[in-house]
């Protein structure tokens, strides 16, 4: 029996394509499952928006309900205008919004950093009769955090239990993260009872290692560096090693407080601990050492020390295995290396970067052109002579060479894709 939906991005013979393939009919949860699997397999929210309209265009053949948009609602909370914009649309369709609609709008608005828009949202889920769930409650725990209004955070933590909520690990691990130094964050540890080590059949056994690593982002929003030795004494003491994300708090910290050197150890621990592993670091870890290798060269007076030059070039080695595309990512890391390169006067290098930059197809033409100018200011310079690009008509990472320096005009003769 064939489907009257149309299965754009269903693989025939899979499970989820045969189990909407017999159906005349989708119900709400059946296109909430399609709506899943495209965010999946797609990262165009506006081909998410798209699939939404078509599906409410087949009303006799499918019915696109709460779940549906609950499901959409999850796959859009990093691109905030699609987002609000099916959010209203929930409206025009007539369809009752609940508070498990609220949380991904919640959450994309910390993850833009709206504060106010934030408050917004909660004013209107509490006016429209929803009340705000544990996820409610973190996400604006953590939205106050990152606005580093630690004591509203705090606040919020005691109205939740002052409206007869009882915190979940979830809220706790929130208010432990987001207290404004250890001081506080113990308060929490103690009245909670999480103190270490919690026995085998403490309910909250498996969330310990989670534990210290708030503990750690706690010494974080204070600069604590002695506290932060202590939690990590006590990690050591009852053998837990350190995760990841603990490993990046430090970096964070010791960025904070100005210590470039011990950046550069904790840099090289975390490198040889995924290499013992076999895993590849976060993009936010090589993200974070990246602004430490750029602060260092904005600050750098006369010889430029070749270790920042290696190790930059390690992070961008693991940043291509990583294979993270996001242009953000790439942005950053390319401007990086661009200014390590120029500040060392390495024209080849520069010219091998805007290859890669190119060849890896992430980033737009206006995106990578300040590559092209350092060459220019080195070409000034007299550093040295820099070959002209000559552009091919299909696309080619090869670069062909002239005697005259690039110019400002050869932007737009630069390839496109």
């Amino acid at each position: 029996m064939t489907s009257r939906v149309r299965l754009r991005y269903f693989p025939r013979g899979s499970q989820k394509s045969n189990l909407c393939r017999g159906s005349l009919y989708w119900n709400d949860r059946q296109v909430a499952e399609y709506i899943t699997h495209v965010a999946a397999k797609v990262r165009s929210s506006l081909i998410l928006r798209d699939e939404l309209d078509f599906l409410m265009s087949k009303e006799k053949r499918c019915f696109v309900g709460p779940d549906s948009f609950r499901a959409l609602l999850g796959s859009l909370v990093s691109s905030p205008v699609v987002c609000r914009s099916v959010f209203d649309k929930m409206e025009e369709c007539s369809i009752p919004r609940t508070s498990k609609h609220y949380d991904p709008l919640l959450d994309m608005y910390y993850r833009e950093g709206n504060l106010p828009g934030l408050l917004s949202a909660t004013r209107l889920m509490k006016s429209s009769g929803c009340s705000p769930t544990q996820y409610t409650y973190r996400t604006m725990m953590l939205a106050f955090a990152k606005a580093k209004k630690h004591d509203f955070a705090r606040q919020v933590f005691n109205s939740m239990q002052a409206d007869g909520v009882v915190p979940q690990i979830l809220c706790i691990k929130a208010a432990i993260r987001t207290s404004a130094n250890l001081e506080k964050a113990m308060e929490i540890i103690n009245k909670f009872d999480l103190q270490w080590p919690l026995a085998d059949s403490h309910p909250h056994k498996h969330h310990e290692e989670k534990v210290f690593e708030c503990l750690v982002t706690a010494c974080l929003n204070d600069r604590d560096l002695k506290g932060c030795k202590w939690v990590l004494k006590n990690m050591e003491s009852m053998g837990i090693k350190k995760s990841l994300a603990i490993y990046q708090r430090i970096l964070e910290l010791h960025y904070r407080i100005g210590d470039v050197e011990e950046c550069h150890r904790v840099w090289g621990q975390l490198v040889e601990n995924s290499k013992k592993r076999g895993d590849l670091l976060p993009a936010s870890v090589i993200n974070r050492y990246l602004l430490v290798c750029k602060e260092n060269v904005s600050s750098a007076c006369g010889n430029l020390p070749s270790i920042w030059c290696d190790r930059a070039n390690e992070a961008f080695t693991l940043f291509r295995e990583y294979e993270d595309r996001r242009p953000g990512n790439w942005e950053l890391l390319t401007k990086t290396l661009a200014k390590l390169y120029y500040k060392k006067g390495d024209v080849d290098a520069l010219k091998h970067l805007l290859q890669i930059v190119r060849s890896e197809k992430v980033l737009k033409i206006d995106k990578d052109f300040f590559i092209i100018t350092y060459m220019n200011q080195m070409a000034k310079m007299k550093i040295q002579t820099i070959p002209e690009l000559h552009v091919r008509n299909s696309y080619s990472s090869d670069i062909q060479i002239s005697g005259a320096p690039v110019t400002a005009t050869s932007r737009t003769q630069l390839p496109k894709w």
